[in-house]
């Protein structure tokens, strides 16, 4: 190591990378030694996707606006930053979401886990999927287990055990809010892992959920299966960077996640939004030197063998150069590769073909009086509507302190694989199909009093068939660099959570490496 404190660089500037710094700066004071840190932000401003905009009487989210309570990485993050009195949890009681299927509005029935029922009942008596649907449907109750191993899409998975009509009219509308993504592409393996496993122990998917949702609701249980199905809140997966999944289900080699104690909402937020957890953390950084506006256009590795002092020279976008001992590199995958190509052509090949999708979203603010009846968090699309919303969240009824005032917010979302091209429209194309499909859908014909239109081109990762194969794969290219560190989400998880496990996991590897 160098001669003076070690020095890491930490590129990119979002949720992770803020994360990362943060938690090294802890780690280096509890071990009492100094490390020089750089955050370099190609962008004016912190915090990635994980954006908020205060306008008025409204508070908007560009990007995420929640995470999962049960995944505790953003809550104890929240709280070491001082902001444990501001997390502020979804609306009890009014979580019911819809879908959008044969022109109308369903309630998603009471007890669903992304596609399989875990309360008979109301799966029954719904509307959302046909009779002929549901006896498929009970063929999961009988059909044997794939014993077979590798990877498999989603889809595949949930058709081969409930049918191609729970797959079109739930699994895909759901999935589109969590990931952007086609079910028939998704990995089971890097989405919902448990979901094999539940085949596997109970010969049946529903049985097995069935079995989970009793145990958590046995007396002194701390499991949930969570209810109302997948996106409890419609687009929080779609908003780039956040992630839904049912409880137990976790990617391969991501944390432990448990429920929050005392959490009564599946859904946690910040009062101020979770741009106020982006501030809190680059304000609680002591040491760290954070530069915006600072893309980084070349990484090298410097003669000298593992171990030498500022082993890796950065150049930036002014032509200044950086050395460091080690880098984070806490950017999308196919910025990583074009960093990491000069170093290791496998590694950068490997994830340059971690595909993205691009999406928008649009926000539309109402005087309350001229806006239906809203009861629930808003609805998903079923893929056989043809629509440009991919889903919509009623913000003023499941975030009530993001508004102030006599008025109802809407966040509309539209993007998703294979249909990308109005995300990338102008935005007065992308309004107008949003407000035309709102009119149909919703008999919403208004005049928006607020309207913003917020861009993500290649934002959503896509956790393909046999993504985890080519995770190993990146690391084992990697092997030789121990000083070259990835995190953020197009890895280990997407959502907000996910992104800070990764960051802090990042910390680690980087002041082990360091001595530290």
């Amino acid at each position: 190591m160098s001669a003076g404190p070690p020095r890491v660089a930490v590129v990119g500037g979002g949720i992770t990378g803020l994360a990362a710094a943060y938690y090294l700066e802890q780690q280096a004071r509890a071990a009492g030694r100094e490390v020089e840190i750089h955050l370099l932000e190609e962008a004016p401003v912190l915090g990635g996707k994980v954006q908020t905009e205060q306008v008025g009487e409204l508070t908007i989210e560009a990007g995420p606006d929640s995470y999962l309570a049960r995944k505790v990485a953003a809550t104890r993050l929240a709280q070491a930053v001082g902001l444990g009195d501001a997390l502020v949890e979804s609306t009890p009681g009014r979580l019911k979401t819809y879908v959008y299927h044969r022109g109308r509005l369903h309630p998603l029935p009471e007890g669903m886990v992304l596609v399989a029922p875990t309360r008979l009942g109301p799966f029954l008596a719904s509307p959302l999927i046909s009779p002929l649907g549901k006896l498929r449907m009970a063929l999961d109750l009988v059909l044997p287990p794939r014993r077979e191993e590798g990877d498999e899409s989603i889809g595949a998975f949930l058709r081969r055990r409930l049918g191609d009509e729970a797959v079109e009219v739930l699994a895909g509308p759901l999935l589109s809010g969590i990931y952007a993504g086609n079910p028939d592409e998704l990995s089971l393996l890097a989405t919902f892992p448990m979901f094999r496993d539940l085949e596997r122990r109970h010969g049946s998917l529903v049985r097995g959920l069935l079995r989970q949702a009793r145990g958590a609701r046995a007396p002194g249980a701390r499991g949930q299966v969570r209810p109302h199905g997948v996106p409890a809140a419609p687009g929080q997966g779609q908003s780039p960077g956040a992630q839904a999944t049912p409880a137990q289900a976790r990617p391969s080699g991501a944390p432990e996640r448990r429920d929050t104690p005392g959490s009564r909402s599946a859904f946690v937020s910040l009062r101020g939004g979770l741009g106020s957890l982006v501030r809190a953390v680059a304000g609680a950084l002591q040491v760290t030197r954070v530069r915006t506006g600072t893309p980084v256009r070349r990484l090298e590795r410097r003669p000298g063998g593992l171990g030498s002092p500022g082993r890796y020279r950065l150049v930036l976008g002014d032509g200044t150069t950086l050395q460091a001992d080690a880098v984070i590199l806490a950017v999308p995958a196919y910025a990583a590769a074009s960093l990491v190509e000069p170093i290791s052509p496998g590694a950068a090949g490997e994830l340059a073909a971690i595909p993205y999708v691009s999406t928008a979203v649009v926000a539309l603010a109402y005087p309350r009086g001229q806006v239906p009846p809203l009861e629930g968090s808003g609805f998903v699309v079923s893929h056989r509507e043809r629509r440009s919303i991919t889903a919509c969240t009623w913000v003023s009824s499941k975030w009530p302190h993001m508004v102030a005032g006599d008025w109802a917010l809407f966040r509309c979302f539209v993007g998703r694989s294979g249909d990308e091209e109005l995300a990338l429209a102008p935005e007065p194309e992308i309004l107008a199909a949003v407000r035309r499909d709102l009119a149909e859908m919703m008999d919403l014909r208004a005049e928006p009093a607020l309207v913003r239109v917020y861009r993500w081109p290649r934002a959503m990762p896509q956790y393909r068939v046999g993504h985890l194969d080519r995770l190993a794969r990146i690391e084992a290219a990697l092997a030789a660099e121990p000083g070259i560190i990835l995190a953020g989400a197009a890895y280990r998880g997407v959502g907000v959570p996910d992104c800070i496990s990764q960051g802090e996991q990042a910390a680690r590897r980087a002041g082990a490496l360091l001595g530290l």
